[in-house]
């Protein structure tokens, strides 16, 4: 019994994976990595869009030549010319803070979203990780049990041979052996899926868990949690976009100044002459809409609409993350009594267990009742250690909905 123990428990132990490793690797798997690309790449819009607003600046340049038979006599045979432009919109009717104020919001939006999926990566690990160990004890506690039933066997065809017991009794152990050693293939299978959630979610193929606690709950007051702050920049973020479309109902003031240089070549069949000349052009621009059928406004309300759908989509994503930390505090209490509770029922399926097995090697109970007392025992253990393992996962689902980082509570 005890070689079988070591045989479950040592591959656990020697050369594991802590769960504060695995929690590193799945916060930099594909989808946390795709979140930090499109945080990127809102701030390369952003900023993109501030130079865009900038004074801009072009130059240019061209030869112009005309043959003979095709030049008016006014045109010059050859022409070179050189500008240089720049342009600046001094007012855009609120556009470009409107604009900016947007993707800032947007920006926010997407690091907390980024925040968000890593915390989410963490608590799925922590789940699979404390699952896989609970499958692991139930594992090893069906392995006890088999080993067990295999002795008894043994013991019982011995008894049979020597007249003390039935044949119906050895088919009966049996029959419970097969049983179990089939849950226990039922088991393995479902240790194999926990092991490919794992490795699905951290990219590694040998998974081997060791010890690992959640810290316990002290204090913690709720906190805004990222997925609500993302949701809330996203819905602020639409408030702007409406004012978008409300600055091109206002004046739109911009400034152009071009300057040019111009160097000719005038040639005829009597003379050649050369002549060069600059012009400097500032135009100070205003436009405004004054009518449109009323298409300016109408987009206008419609984003101002879509802004009024996500304040509401956000006021019930409030009110039911207030529900599920509510719940998980709930959750944690309960975990933590039935903990207690596996710990009396241990205790009571060994002292039955013990009694039973005394009465049963004795004649005085039939296998029906040892069976089921030998059950009773490795459930009861096996249940123990799967209370306590759904207990980290129970705070680790308490710090998520109080808004705060699992990775951070690991111990």
């Amino acid at each position: 019994m005890r070689l079988v123990y070591i045989s479950i428990v040592l591959p656990l132990l020697l050369s594991g994976n802590s769960l504060l490793e695995l929690v590193d690797l799945s916060q930099n798997n594909e989808v946390a990595k795709s979140a930090i690309l499109n945080e990127k790449s809102i701030e390369n819009v952003l900023e993109s869009t501030k130079s865009a607003y900038l004074p801009s600046l072009s130059v240019g340049s061209a030869y112009q030549n005309i043959s003979n038979e095709r030049r008016v006599s006014l045109d010059p045979k050859d022409l070179l010319s050189s500008y240089a432009n720049i342009s600046y919109s001094i007012y855009d009717g609120g556009k470009k803070s409107s604009l900016l104020q947007q993707l800032k919001k947007e920006l926010q939006a997407s690091k907390f979203s980024r925040k968000n999926i890593n915390n989410t990566l963490a608590l799925n690990t922590v789940s699979v990780y404390f699952n896989l160990k609970s499958i692991s004890s139930d594992i090893l506690a069906k392995t006890q049990e088999i080993e067990q039933l295999k002795a008894d066997v043994k013991r019982l065809e011995k008894f049979k041979y020597a007249g003390a017991a039935s044949q119906d009794e050895v088919e009966k152990i049996k029959s419970d052996l097969a049983f179990a050693q089939t849950q226990k293939s039922e088991l393995l299978l479902s240790k194999t899926n926990l092991i490919f959630n794992l490795r699905e979610l951290t990219g590694i193929d040998k998974i081997k868990v060791e010890e690992a606690f959640v810290k316990e709950p002290d204090k913690f007051s709720q906190k805004m949690t990222d997925i609500i702050l993302a949701q809330k920049n996203k819905t602020e973020a639409l408030k702007f976009k409406a004012e978008i479309e409300k600055s091109s109902l206002r004046p739109q003031v911009s400034l152009d100044n071009t300057y040019t240089y111009y160097d000719t070549k005038f040639k005829t069949d009597l003379s050649t002459s050369k002549d060069s000349y600059k012009q400097n052009k500032l135009i100070l621009s205003v436009k405004w809409k004054i009518f449109d059928f009323g298409s300016s406004n109408q987009k206008y309300e419609a984003s101002k609409l879509s802004y009024e759908s996500a304040k509401s989509d956000l006021a019930y994503e409030k009110r039911k993350a207030d529900l599920r930390y509510s719940y998980s505090i709930e959750a944690l209490d309960l975990a933590k009594n039935r903990i207690n509770s596996a710990k009396l029922r241990v205790k009571s399926a060994d002292l039955t267990f013990i009694a039973i097995a005394k009465k049963f090697k004795a004649g005085l109970v039939d296998n029906i009742a040892y069976l089921d007392a030998l059950s009773d025992k490795y459930n009861a253990k096996a249940y123990l250690q799967r209370v306590k393992n759904d207990y980290e996962i129970k705070k680790a689902e308490f710090y998520y909905y109080a808004g705060y980082s699992v990775k951070e509570m690991i111990q």
